[in-house]
């Protein structure tokens, strides 16, 4: 749709006021800083969320609308489908924690740019978490060209296979049924 090259999909909800910051401006000045520096990368947000009509507008008022698809909110096995498709994922970058979906993407094995926990948050919870971390559009710009490259390179099979497995590991070891009901 989009005569793009590469997908990534940010299946989160468009939230970027003060009371619910799922980091989505900083994802939007992510996109345009790529598509600016003629990265073929297309978008794909949720129609979901507090800000979708200033999401919109934001989109619009910066040309950026032809590299952007839309999508109804989805069950969990067609989102799921629909993440295993993209090139990456990106997630929330207002918010120092996670949640249910990075897990799934994590399941899937789609390499995930997401928010990085607070060295507070890692010290409770006892863990890191295995995808790029991010939290400026500097960080987002800067992993997704890196996970592009890796994708699209010579060695783009051991590189997606590599990251499935340390996701898919890092999920049996910190949120498998055994650890978590124990």
């Amino acid at each position: 749709k989009t005569g793009s090259e590469f997908l990534i999909m940010m299946p989160s909800s468009i939230n970027w006021s003060s009371n619910h910051n799922k980091g989505t401006l900083v994802a939007l000045e992510a996109f345009g800083q790529l598509r600016s520096q003629r990265i073929p990368v297309a978008l794909q947000l949720s129609n979901w969320g507090l800000d979708i009509s200033e999401a919109r507008a934001w989109i619009e008022s910066r040309g950026l609308h032809d590299y952007v698809v839309w999508d109804d909110p989805q069950p969990r096995l067609n989102l799921a489908r629909r993440m295993a498709s993209a090139d990456l994922v990106w997630d929330q970058f207002g918010l120092s924690a996670f949640g249910a979906l990075a897990l799934r993407v994590c399941e899937i094995g789609v390499p995930l740019i997401s928010s990085p926990l607070s060295s507070d948050a890692v010290g409770v919870v006892g863990f890191q978490v295995p995808w790029y971390p991010a939290s400026t559009a500097h960080d987002i710009v800067h992993w997704t060209k890196a996970v592009i490259e890796s994708r699209s390179g010579p060695d783009a099979s051991r590189f997606t296979e590599s990251y499935r497995r340390r996701a898919q590991t890092w999920l049996a070891e910190t949120h498998a049924p055994r650890i978590v009901q124990s």
